[in-house]
C-alpha cells in the first residue's frame, strides 16, 4: 500500500476549502465577479392638477350682438343670428376676469345651456374666450366705458353651426332693483323689486325678492316675487297664500320698461289665469 504524506493532506484539504468558497460566492451573486444591482424602479408621473372650475361672480351684465338691442330673446327674437345676446354674470376687477352667461341664438341656446368665459383685463381693454364646454367657440374683444358700466366691441365665433360669425358686440351692466308700476292685463300691479347684487351657487342667476301689490282683484292679497333673473331677462314667480303665477319677463335696453307673459299654476283668478303684462320703472 501507497503511503500518503502530510504534504498530499495538506494539499487535499486546501483544495476542498478552495472548492468550498467557491460554491458559496456563486451562490451568494458573486460569481464571475459580478456587483448586485438594486432591482429597477418606474418613475412616478404626478399628473397635472385640473383646471378649477369656473364659479360665476360679479355683477349681472347682458351681451347683446349685431344690434339685436330688444326685447324678445325668449320668444325666438335672438335666432336671427347664430348668438343674439349673452345674459349673466361678468365680472371684470383685476387682471383676470370672468363671465357665465347663458345664450341666446340659433346655434347656442336653452335655459341650461352655459357659456365660461375667462380673459385678460389691460385697462379698460377686455379680451374673454370661452373654455371649451360646447362645440363653439366664443371670443370677444371690447373696451369698458369711464364709469365701467358698458362695453363696445366685437366678437367671433368658430366651430359648431356658427361658420365664422363675427360682428358688432354691446354690453351694460344690469340692476333692476327699484318700484315698477302697470297692469298686468286689466289689472293694476306694483312691485317693490330687490335684485341680488351676486349671482347665486346656480350659476349666472340674480335671486329676485320683494313685495307684489294688485289692485281692483280680489286675488294675490298678499303676494312676492321671487326665483331668479340674469342679464335683461326675468324667470320670476309672484306667490300668495294659495295662488301662484310663473312669469317670463324681459327689460327694455335703457332698462325703463318689463315686457311680461304670466300663466297662473296654483289656484283660482280668472282676470290673471293668462296674461301680459307691462311695467315702467318709477
Amino acid at each position: 500500500m501507497k503511503r500518503v504524506t502530510q504534504s498530499a493532506v495538506t494539499r487535499l484539504a486546501l483544495a476542498g476549502i478552495a472548492s468550498g468558497l467557491t460554491l458559496w460566492t456563486a451562490g451568494c451573486g458573486g460569481g464571475g465577479g459580478t456587483t448586485p444591482t438594486a432591482p429597477s424602479t418606474t418613475p412616478t408621473v404626478t399628473p397635472p392638477a385640473p383646471s378649477a372650475p369656473l364659479v360665476a361672480s360679479g355683477d349681472n351684465w347682458s351681451f347683446r350682438f349685431n344690434g339685436l338691442t330688444g326685447v324678445g330673446v325668449t320668444s325666438g327674437y335672438a335666432n336671427a343670428a347664430p348668438l343674439g345676446a349673452l345674459e349673466g354674470s361678468f365680472d371684470a376687477a383685476g387682471s383676470s376676469i370672468t363671465a357665465v352667461m347663458q345664450p341666446y341664438g340659433n346655434c347656442l341656446r336653452g335655459d341650461t345651456t352655459r357659456l365660461y368665459f375667462r380673459g385678460t383685463r389691460t385697462g379698460a381693454a377686455i379680451s374673454l374666450t370661452t373654455q371649451a364646454t360646447t362645440g363653439e367657440s366664443v371670443s370677444i374683444n371690447a373696451t369698458l366705458s369711464a364709469s365701467g358700466d358698458t362695453l363696445q366691441g366685437t366678437y367671433s365665433l368658430s366651430g359648431g353651426c356658427s361658420g365664422g360669425a363675427s360682428g358688432a358686440i354691446t354690453g351694460q351692466r344690469v340692476n333692476l332693483s327699484g318700484l315698477w308700476r302697470g297692469t298686468m292685463g286689466n289689472i293694476p300691479m306694483e312691485v317693490d323689486l330687490a335684485m341680488a347684487t351676486t349671482p347665486d351657487a346656480d350659476g349666472p342667476n340674480y335671486v329676485l325678492s320683494g313685495a307684489v301689490r294688485f289692485s281692483n282683484t280680489q286675488c294675490f292679497p298678499t303676494a312676492v316675487i321671487t326665483r331668479r333673473g340674469r342679464g335683461r331677462v326675468l324667470f320670476p314667480d309672484i306667490v300668495g297664500t294659495t295662488q301662484r303665477l310663473e312669469l317670463i319677463a324681459e327689460v327694455d335696453a335703457d332698462l325703463s320698461t318689463m315686457s311680461i307673459v304670466s300663466v297662473l299654476v296654483a289656484g283660482t283668478c280668472p282676470e290673471l289665469s293668462s296674461t301680459n303684462g307691462r311695467l315702467v320703472r318709477q
